[in-house]
């Protein structure tokens, strides 16, 4: 910068011994002094350093054990794991069609519903609950430790490649049909009724129950909360949000509906996997 300094002055000085008359060269003058102002300004402006962003690698403890068991699972078996299926009744019997779902197909991921009666409300449907998602576990690990030796179709192996079973429910308060597990857990207000609110908090502590009642009943997968934005309501279409939808207000709808994930979270301790609804969506999402 120095050396640039001078070789500026330099050419500014020639050009002021060539320029005839006594105005010229006071402007020449001027010229030159504001140049070297400018360029002196460069030395005292101090010049703030540029560091590096660093790059975060997510190759952590948690993903790489994912990719082991991943690289552990046969072509059917990852297949098995891409899809999520219903069932009739509440037996997980060696002779009934789930059990060979889970331990020979290898599904990775199950639906409850009342309509399929997946709950057994006779005597406590919670202990019964518990008991049928114990069971479900069960099958699916114990279809996991077994293989087939591609060479020889009859020689089982003995492997280590469970993968935890899905196992999801519809949620979102206000009772039935939306809310398929009624008796024995908390009476939850409906998406509308907590948008009333205006309460991020009154959001996530509602969120907060769901997590905690679900995740003690062996349930590891949440259906909900609805995110459509309900600008123009529709009653007569049956695909109409209703008091599924937390308001109007794209803006309030994306944060309560952030505030019930968090507090599904909370009340789970991160033991419960969230799919908010719907897509492609029936109001303004």
């Amino acid at each position: 910068m120095a050396m640039l300094l001078c070789i500026v002055i330099s050419a500014l000085v020639l050009h002021h011994d060539k320029g005839p008359g006594t105005i010229s060269n006071m402007l020449s003058c001027s010229r030159i002094f504001l140049a070297i102002g400018c360029l002196s300004a460069c030395f005292l402006i101090p010049i703030r350093s540029v560091e590096a962003v660093p790059v975060v690698h997510r190759d952590t403890e948690a993903s790489r054990e994912v990719e082991e068991i991943l690289e552990s699972l046969s072509p059917a078996e990852r297949v098995g794991q891409v899809f999520v299926v219903t069932f009739q009744g509440t037996s997980v019997a060696e002779d009934t069609p789930i059990f060979t779902m889970l331990s020979r197909k290898n599904v990775g991921g199950l639906v409850l519903s009342a309509n399929n009666d997946n709950f057994d409300d006779r005597d406590d449907i919670l202990r019964a609950t518990r008991q049928l998602t114990d069971q479900l576990q069960r099958a699916a690990f114990e279809g996991s430790r077994w293989s087939i030796d591609e060479t020889s179709l009859t020689k089982p192996l003995l492997v280590d490649n469970y993968v935890p079973l899905l196992i999801g429910v519809s949620h979102e308060g206000n009772g039935f049909p939306y809310t398929e597990l009624i008796g024995g857990v908390t009476p939850l207000p409906s998406s509308m009724a907590v948008g009333a609110t205006w309460s991020r908090e009154a959001s996530t502590m509602i969120g907060e129950i769901a997590g905690h009642e679900l995740s003690q009943l062996g349930i590891n997968l949440l259906l909900g909360p609805n995110l459509d934005v309900l600008q123009v309501p529709h009653p007569a279409n049956p695909g109409d949000p209703g008091v599924r939808s937390f308001g109007a207000n794209q803006y309030w709808v994306s944060q309560l509906g952030k505030a019930y994930v968090k507090g599904v979270h909370m009340g789970s301790k991160g033991r419960l996997a969230v799919i908010p609804m719907a897509f492609p969506g029936t109001g303004a999402a």
